[in-house]
């Protein structure tokens, strides 16, 4: 919707510009807003997760949420590549052959 109010002001002459941008301006405000309440309902979500975590003694996932909440960056630990039986794969031959 935002992106179709753009392409209209764009394309428009000059006596309906100033009205598409007042549109423009409550479309993007709406989407803001539920830009923060999803980010807000995220981060709801999150600390709720690390609270569990907490009341089972899981300090390990407990640090990655609050490094996810803190905003830094969030690095997978890649556990190594393994064939269809389930054995790691060690040389970097075999890896890019899998």
């Amino acid at each position: 919707m935002r992106k179709a109010t753009k392409q209209k002001i764009n394309s428009a002459v000059d006596t309906t510009g100033p009205t598409l941008l007042t549109e423009y301006s409550e479309i993007n405000k709406c989407i803001e807003m539920y830009a923060r309440h999803d980010k807000r309902a995220w981060a709801d979500r999150l600390a709720h997760k690390a609270q569990l975590a907490v009341e089972i003694n899981n300090s390990r996932e407990v640090y990655q949420i609050t490094k996810r909440l803190a905003g830094k960056p969030f690095t997978c630990n890649q556990t190594g590549i393994r064939d269809a039986a389930g054995r790691l794969l060690a040389t970097l031959r075999d890896q890019l052959t899998r």
